[in-house]
């Protein structure tokens, strides 16, 4: 399914797919982050772990905290990533 910029998107509204996204902050606790990769791993057919971008400081180092701009366009399907295979995809 294309999103509305023209993209594949991933989501629940692509059957070909019906892969489910488990989104993580950057201040993510190790063991949290360890624990998403290891489910999306075990399910790999269904699963993928993307990271929300977190806001950036005036010297451009990351601030930790979850970028809210960047974060609603990912809810509202308009953040595009590259996938596995190089191809752009949006979340849906």
């Amino acid at each position: 399914e294309m999103s509305k910029n023209g993209k594949k998107t991933y989501g629940k509204n692509d059957p070909s797919t019906n892969t489910r996204v488990i989104l993580i902050s950057e201040a993510e606790y190790a063991a949290n982050v360890v624990a998403a990769c290891q489910w999306a791993q075990d399910h790999n057919d269904h699963w993928m772990v993307l990271g929300i971008p977190s806001s950036k400081s005036d010297n451009g180092s990351s601030t930790g905290i979850v970028d809210l701009k960047i974060f609603d366009s990912m809810l509202e399907g308009e953040f595009s990533y590259k996938d596995m295979s190089g191809v752009d995809v949006c979340l849906d």
